[in-house]
């Protein structure tokens, strides 16, 4: 499995700024890679109340 850290802007119920940080695994047989890492948080970044193009993503070992 291939990781990555990713933080994503976004503003929470009183409209402060904050910062979503986590880390997110795909399958690292050529299946996934980074871009298509990137796509599925971007499709959920809507959900989180998050601008995509914001989305901050590196690779994490460990």
């Amino acid at each position: 499995m291939a990781t990555w850290k990713f933080t994503i802007p976004a503003f929470d119920a009183k409209g402060d700024l904050v910062t979503l940080y986590g880390t997110v695994s795909a399958p690292d047989d050529g299946e996934a890679t980074e871009r298509d890492v990137r796509n599925a948080l971007a499709d959920r970044a809507g959900e989180w109340g998050c601008d995509p193009v914001e989305i901050g993503l590196h690779p994490h070992n460990g």
